[in-house]
């Protein structure tokens, strides 16, 4: 057999070339072309004969077709593109080529926050000078109008002018305010110091009269003047007795070399004994109760009987318990006394008291120096007697 091709098959051929040329170009005559096959299917199975006939007389169609779909699908595309299209050229039979002169446009960036934003600044330098033209437009204009002057500082003068005047009126009524309270104050002060220093006086006098009546006024003076004498002769004494006890002994011309140490130990025996009643004296003196004033006289009972019968339940007192005197009165001003006196005394005896311990060192220093003296009359009287006997 020859493989030379029939007309059929090249018919067939090309009808299939043709439809795959023009399947992409236009789906319209596709579909149709579809349609009509599968009806030609549906009734019965044709030729070869006629079926070569069949797709030659649609690629024929195809054919005519084409071009005119191409052409408006190449616009399309050309206006959606900008410019863009489809060329188709018909080689052969079975050969088709498709030029496109269509170019893809890159993708444009979306607007970022910094474009957006310089767009902002553009579009607010734009308007401020409209702001700053509308504020200079809105400034008030000044005039030279002395009328106009006049009339906007007169209302400005008279509001400081009012309130200066209120300003000065408040001030000098608070000022006269206090000047009065002042006086009233420095008049009140004046009385309240009249009456302390007079309070002050009255105190000073009942305490010296306290002091001056009594035993305590004429035995406080002697054992305070007594106490300030034996310090100072307890001082001189306890300083000679420490310089006679420091001696490396007697001296040899004296003759009586005990003698000395004799009279040291009667004078310190003497200072004792004295600081002894001294603290005796002022404890006795701490110790004594406040004097207390007389008490007052009861009246007679011939008077009390008398206000008794005038004076009866539910009726005035008549003229005469009116002049009757007040029993309680001589009772309260005693207490009141006795308190005063008693404050008086109570100051003076703690100042005593204060004296009793320094007594009682007194008292220790005048033994320590007593047997000091004893000690060193021992080691003289020994030292002696070895010199007699010749030890020594």
């Amino acid at each position: 057999m020859s493989s030379t091709p029939t007309s059929a098959e090249s018919a067939s051929a090309t009808a299939r070339g043709r439809a795959v040329a023009s399947k992409p170009l236009n789906t319209s005559t596709t579909r149709s072309a579809g349609a009509s096959a599968s009806a030609g299917k549906s009734k019965r199975t044709p030729s070869t004969a006629s079926t070569s006939s069949k797709a030659s007389a649609s690629s024929a169609k195809a054919a005519r077709a084409a071009p005119s779909a191409s052409s408006s699908r190449a616009s399309s595309r050309g206006s959606e593109s900008g410019g863009g299209g489809f060329k188709v050229t018909k080689l052969s039979s079975t050969t088709v080529t498709i030029n496109t002169t269509w170019t893809p446009r890159p993708p444009q960036p979306a607007p970022s926050a910094s474009a957006s934003t310089s767009k902002s600044q553009s579009q607010s330098q734009s308007t401020a000078p409209l702001s700053a033209s509308s504020v200079a437009e809105q400034q008030p204009t000044r005039t030279s109008d002395p009328l106009q002057v006049a009339a906007q500082v007169y209302p400005w003068t008279y509001m400081t002018s009012t309130l200066d005047a209120c300003f000065k009126g408040a001030e000098a009524a608070a000022t006269n305010d206090l000047e009065t309270r002042t006086k009233e104050l420095s008049e009140e002060e004046s009385e309240l110091a009249e009456q302390r220093d007079r309070l002050e006086a009255e105190r000073a006098l009942d305490f010296f009269e306290e002091l001056g009546t009594g035993s305590f006024a004429k035995e406080a003076p002697e054992i305070m003047q007594l106490f300030h004498t034996h310090g100072d002769s307890c001082a001189r004494v306890e300083t000679e007795a420490l310089k006679l006890a420091s001696r490396n002994g007697p001296d040899p011309e004296d003759e009586e070399p005990l003698k000395v140490y004799n009279d040291m130990l009667q004078v310190l025996e003497e200072l004792h004994n004295e600081a002894t009643k001294l603290h005796a004296s002022i404890s006795k003196l701490t110790e004594v109760p406040p004097p207390q004033l007389p008490q007052a006289q009861a009246l007679p009972a011939t008077v009390t009987e008398h206000a008794q019968s005038t004076t009866k339940a539910g009726e005035p007192a008549g003229p005469e318990s009116e002049t009757a005197p007040n029993t309680d009165a001589p009772s309260a001003l005693n207490t009141t006394t006795t308190a005063e006196t008693s404050a008086a005394h109570s100051q003076v005896s703690s100042v005593f008291a204060s004296c009793l311990p320094v007594l009682r060192a007194r008292i220790a220093n005048l033994t320590m120096a007593q047997e000091l003296i004893d000690t060193a009359l021992e080691n003289v009287a020994l030292g002696l007697r070895m010199e007699s006997m010749g030890i020594v």
